[in-house]
């Protein structure tokens, strides 16, 4: 998927297990299922794109 991805212009992507590797990411995700204002810029920084969980449950507002 990666390879894939970065073929079609859409990588780096976000995964779970970018949250997972880094402190600010869980931080700022467990914020935003506590209820917190979403801020995409912060959460996807440095991302083209973002597949799987967590934003895949966040899909509407991130379509």
């Amino acid at each position: 998927m990666r390879e894939a991805l970065t073929i079609l212009g859409f990588g780096p992507y976000h995964h779970m297990f970018e949250v997972m590797a880094n402190e600010d990411q869980k931080r700022l995700w467990r914020a935003l299922a506590k209820g917190a204002a979403p801020d995409w810029n912060q959460l996807f920084a440095g991302y083209a794109s973002c597949i799987d969980w967590p934003s895949a449950h966040y899909w509407r507002d991130l379509i």
